[in-house]
């Protein structure tokens, strides 16, 4: 398929259009033509020409990809989004201003992360971000859950859901919520009473009936018993 840049930018403006819309259909359809139009630009990896277009080229290529990750949400297609962010980095770190979507996917990445428990690699890209950054409500949400998680506050990690920051954010979320969930009615089944301390959880061992060999002070008496009995028989 060949566009030029204005028609380009136009049809990735359709795209964004039919994902909002939530139609699913037409925006694959789309942004497959998309995705062979953006090889002709030059001015996109791995070629980097410079021109006096180039920086228009970049922003069209992120926003076809910024797309591209809103619509692998909608599909529920892990594998996709995973793909389609490995693209996007690219934009990301390429001088470009912030688009409105840059932290509201970067905190659906992390949220990706803590559903994966690939948890080296969610602190890798906090470590990434601008310390300022975490101020951002996507970015604080997923912080703050991972802190949760790691705490083992469930209740807190089930509260969380009524201060989703964004609408991308559900798919992930509610996998984490879920899981939180069914940790926290087990938990309440199973293992009634616990206690915190020095920082870590101690369940209390489930009762059992104890028998004569349960007992150690029971065989001991037994043992003496049988000792005197046969010494008595000695003397």
């Amino acid at each position: 398929m060949s566009m030029n840049l204005e028609a380009l930018d136009k049809e990735a403006h359709v795209l964004r259009v039919a994902i909002n819309d939530n139609n699913v259909v037409e925006a694959t359809k789309v942004l497959a033509q998309l995705k062979m139009a953006l090889t002709t630009l030059p001015a996109l990896p791995p070629c980097g020409i410079d021109s006096t277009t180039a920086k228009k080229e970049l922003e069209v290529a992120r926003h076809v990809l910024e797309s591209a990750t809103l619509l692998s949400i909608l599909q529920e297609d892990m594998t996709a989004f995973e793909r389609h962010m490995i693209q996007l980095k690219v934009y990301y770190s390429c001088g470009l201003q912030r688009s409105p979507l840059h932290y509201p996917i970067l905190g659906t990445r992390l949220l990706q992360l803590l559903v994966e428990n690939r948890m080296a690699e969610f602190h890798n890209e906090l470590e990434l971000l601008p310390e300022q950054s975490r101020q951002d409500p996507n970015i604080a949400f997923a912080v703050k859950l991972e802190q949760y998680l790691m705490e083992g506050t469930y209740n807190k990690v089930l509260e969380a859901r009524t201060n989703v920051p964004n609408p991308y954010f559900p798919f992930f979320s509610m996998l984490i919520f879920d899981s939180a969930a069914e940790f926290g009615a087990y938990i309440q089944e199973e293992k009634t009473e616990w206690t915190v301390r020095e920082g870590r959880v101690w369940f209390k061992a489930p009762e059992k009936s104890l028998g004569v060999s349960d007992i150690p002070s029971l065989r001991l008496v037994g043992e003496t018993l049988a000792y005197a009995t046969e010494l008595d028989r000695i003397v």
